[in-house]
């Protein structure tokens, strides 16, 4: 049995933007700032793995501080039944005075 696997670290620690910017947690004006996050992350995991751990976890601490303390890959945020897509649809036909 494995708790929290760490199989890939560079994709694990260049990929934390993924969920955050799909929920929409960040937008196009974070990346710039995501982006130079990762390649740093990136340059020091190619040298020396353990001492890379505080710079690429920076990268979510930006994403939390731009949120608003909002940590993207707590479930609890949404309901069981959550659905990106789908509530949007569900909520323009159901509260859009348009329709």
């Amino acid at each position: 049995m494995v708790g929290d696997p760490y199989t890939a670290p560079l994709t694990q620690r260049t990929h934390m933007h993924l969920v955050p910017e799909q929920l929409n947690i960040i937008d196009d004006s974070n990346m710039a700032q995501v982006a130079t996050m990762e390649r740093r992350c990136q340059e020091i995991l190619a040298v020396d793995m353990p001492k890379a751990g505080d710079t690429c976890s920076a990268i979510m601490g930006y994403i939390i501080g731009v949120s608003g303390d909002v940590f993207p890959y707590d479930n609890r945020i949404f309901t069981s039944d959550w659905d990106a897509i789908e509530n949007q649809v569900i909520d323009y036909f159901t509260t859009s005075e348009a329709v």
